[in-house]
């Protein structure tokens, strides 16, 4: 995510019914890590994540039927 906000994310605890703040509680939800950075002076922050990846052979597929 980038925006042009310079200040730090911070991570909230947004009301029921506020529309705003669930960007990053998902973020942190979802992800194995987070941070963020200044890609340039004078611009806004990009915020990254590192997402799990599950392993092939963990995975169950079904199986696959095979027409002769």
């Amino acid at each position: 995510m980038y925006d042009l906000d310079r200040n730090p994310p911070v991570l909230k605890s947004p009301g029921f019914e506020d529309r705003r703040g669930r960007g990053l509680l998902l973020v942190e939800a979802l992800s194995e890590n987070w941070g963020y950075t200044y890609p340039a002076p004078g611009t806004g922050k990009l915020v990254w994540a590192r997402l799990a990846v599950p392993s092939l052979a963990r995975l169950e597929l079904p199986a696959l039927a095979v027409s002769a």
